[in-house]
């Protein structure tokens, strides 16, 4: 695991995370690409700008936190991973209670999700149970795992869905078209 903390102003170039993790809790240029290769983990509560996951590649906040990129391309593939650990009976908040990605582009294409990219969710013990309670006097909850800031569009959409919990992994596809 690789740590960039701090502003970064002086950086420039393509970052390209093959094969580990890199946890920004700092600022990378939002003029530098980073590319999230096979086997390879962007995660962090920092700014990055344009980001490209490739076959193979994950983001995952971890912790939880809010990541911010300028804009995020997932291609077949790849996956976006979130944290759930919402356990007590208030509304979950992002970076408290579960992960987030923030986009914040002004462009088309800000949130692009290739067909055969995957969505994971890390369950605790706890958020599963507040998740099954929902109707039983708990709070009701949204989770937006993403979110614009900008005034970016978003293109494509998630179909496949695995959710890990104390070492099991369910997996769901959705195969309908549309």
């Amino acid at each position: 695991n690789q740590r960039l903390s701090g502003c970064n102003s002086g950086y420039t170039g393509t970052t390209t995370i093959n094969g580990g993790k890199l946890i920004v809790n700092g600022v990378l240029p939002t003029v530098s690409l980073v590319g999230v290769d096979s086997g390879g983990q962007l995660s962090g509560n920092g700014r990055v700008g344009a980001v490209v996951v490739g076959s193979g590649g994950s983001t995952y906040p971890g912790d939880p936190q809010i990541l911010t990129a300028a804009s995020i391309t997932y291609q077949a593939g790849s996956s976006a991973i979130f944290a759930i650990e919402t356990d007590s009976a208030v509304s979950p908040l992002a970076g408290t209670h579960y992960d987030r990605i923030n986009i914040t582009s002004q462009t088309s294409g800000a949130l692009t999700i290739e067909e055969g990219a995957a969505l994971g969710l890390n369950f605790t013990t706890d958020s599963l149970a507040y998740l099954q309670n929902q109707g039983e006097g708990y709070a009701s909850a949204n989770y937006f795992l993403f979110t614009t800031t900008g005034t970016g569009t978003t293109s494509g959409g998630l179909r496949c869905l695995t959710i890990h919990q104390g070492g099991n992994s369910y997996t769901h596809t959705n195969h309908e078209k549309g």
